[in-house]
């Protein structure tokens, strides 16, 4: 369901995807047109009001792919052989 934008203006943009980056919304219409506007432009109350009354939740999210990075899952450990015995403990085995 696409998100509608309210604009100050009494403009209303149904997108399906939106972001602020540098101080302007940008957002996607559903025939993927995107363009920005200054965020002060945006009527802020209104837009998650609207959204809210028919289930949509309002985020204002950077732009995709620009979100902080999720920690690194660290690469698997190379495997470790079977350890022998104490080859140390061997007193005729010097390391």
């Amino acid at each position: 369901m696409p998100t509608l934008l309210y604009m100050k203006d009494g403009s209303v943009y149904a997108a399906s995807d939106y972001w602020v980056e540098n101080g302007k919304l940008h957002y996607v219409l559903s025939t993927g047109a995107e363009n920005a506007v200054e965020l002060d432009r945006l009527d802020l109350m209104r837009t998650v009001k609207e959204n809210a009354d028919i289930g949509v939740e309002v985020t204002l999210k950077p732009r995709p792919g620009l979100s902080a990075p999720s920690p690194e899952t660290p690469p698997p450990s190379a495997p470790t052989s079977k350890p022998q015995d104490n080859v140390s403990s061997h007193p005729s085995i010097r390391l």
